[in-house]
């Protein structure tokens, strides 16, 4: 594996990883109950996450995959991502309900690791 690889993959790897310990934080739902429709947000971004680590593990080794192989990771990937963070927007937005500040701070956090895994998807050559 190639220097640039093996940065491109550790980052995607600890990103997706605190995305995932975020994630767990704004589920932990003894402060808040959420609704039904935000747990289903919720859901769904647990279930981009899951589909990420397993697209991650069919490509350990980016420097020995063939440029078509590259281009159908980069698409997968960004496509988790995008499901990730428009989730996380919908929260920040607003539009199933209102958060307590905590939970939107999680929120956020997630919204902005996405937005920042996806310029490194990017660069995936």
């Amino acid at each position: 594996m190639t220097i640039v690889s093996v940065s491109i993959h550790a980052k995607l790897q600890a990103g997706i990883i605190r995305v995932s310990h975020l994630i767990e934080q704004l589920q932990d739902e003894s402060a808040y109950q959420f609704s039904e429709d935000q747990r289903g947000d919720v859901q769904a971004m647990i279930t981009g996450v899951t589909e990420f680590k397993s697209k991650m593990q069919d490509f350990p080794d980016f420097s020995t995959q063939t440029p078509q192989q590259l281009k159908i990771l980069r698409h997968d990937l960004r496509n988790h991502l995008n499901l990730i963070g428009g989730f996380a927007y919908v929260f920040i937005s607003g539009l199933t309900g209102e958060i307590p500040s905590d939970k939107m701070e999680i929120t956020e956090q997630i919204h902005r690791l996405s937005k920042s895994l996806i310029t490194i998807v990017n660069k995936i050559a």
